[in-house]
């Protein structure tokens, strides 16, 4: 099926992406600056400027031109300032955890320069240690952060089961920086050919490559919240509900400003999860 998707929702999507952190009037970027719009975002991309460029800009496979801007992105900056990370294994996940945090929430940091990555209390060293650090993001992003951010000792962006993750839509996470860090953290991965985030909806992918988010397909597993997709699911076939069922699809309606269940009509299973994971704040 296919509906709309809540503002809210989409602006906690765009968060994670629409993160560019360099001043366009920096000469020390290097790059032509290109403004790259839709109907749904507009951002700036430091475009490399070497002989590489017309290859990536050209190339028919996504994969290739992917990997082709990112060297040539990468080559760009090899040889100014690193970005340095020590993070100690022996402390608590909890300390661990804040040190990421803090090394994304960082502003104005080249992403693409040299990363220098450093892990107290662990004897490895080389290309093995960064490629261990964005696993531990990725993993990360996926499964919570070990902080409590008001409400829980985990700290989740992304919620739902795997292949159908979606970003929360907690006010307290939306409203504040940590999905700018997010973003900061995928595309740092990504320019560093660390692992992808894998296990997201398709519909937020959708949206997220440009797709219209009206006609976003949708499906019950895209509902995080399981109390929720039971009670969207007492709506399916034609049997009559019973007295404490039509009680729980009455207050979900209630929640959504929805009009209540009748006799003769039952509403769309689709009406309940325009959000797709919780009643919107009041």
């Amino acid at each position: 099926m296919t509906l709309g998707l809540r503002h809210g929702a989409m602006r906690t999507w765009r968060e994670v992406f629409n993160n560019v952190d360099i001043d366009p009037s920096d000469d020390t970027v290097g790059g032509e600056w290109e403004a790259l719009e839709d109907s749904s975002r507009s951002f700036l991309v430091a475009a490399p400027t070497d002989s590489t460029t017309d290859e990536w800009q050209v190339a028919s496979d996504p994969a290739k031109a992917a990997r082709l801007f990112r060297e040539a992105l990468l080559k760009t900056h090899d040889s100014g300032p690193p970005l340095c990370l020590r993070m100690d294994l022996r402390e608590s996940p909890e300390d661990q955890d804040r040190t990421i945090v803090a090394f994304y929430k960082a502003h104005q940091k080249n992403w693409a320069g040299p990363l220098n990555c450093r892990l107290e209390g662990d004897t490895a060293i080389g290309e093995g240690v960064t490629r261990f650090f964005f696993s531990i993001c990725m993993q990360k992003l996926r499964s919570g952060f070990s902080l409590n951010c008001g409400n829980a000792n985990i700290t989740r962006l992304f919620e739902g089961e795997p292949d159908y993750l979606v970003p929360s839509s907690l006010s307290l996470l939306v409203d504040s920086d940590l999905f700018q860090m997010a973003g900061r953290m995928l595309g740092h991965c990504f320019l560093h050919g660390g692992p992808g985030f894998v296990g997201m909806s398709q519909a937020i992918l959708h949206v997220l490559l440009g797709g219209s988010p009206d006609v976003a397909t949708v499906t019950i597993k895209d509902c995080p919240d399981i109390d929720i997709r039971e009670t969207i699911t007492l709506l399916d076939g034609t049997s009559e509900l019973s007295e404490q069922d039509r009680a729980c699809v009455h207050n979900l309606a209630f929640a959504w400003d929805l009009p209540r269940v009748t006799e003769d009509g039952y509403m769309k299973k689709c009406l309940f999860i325009l959000s797709l994971d919780a009643p919107p704040d009041k």
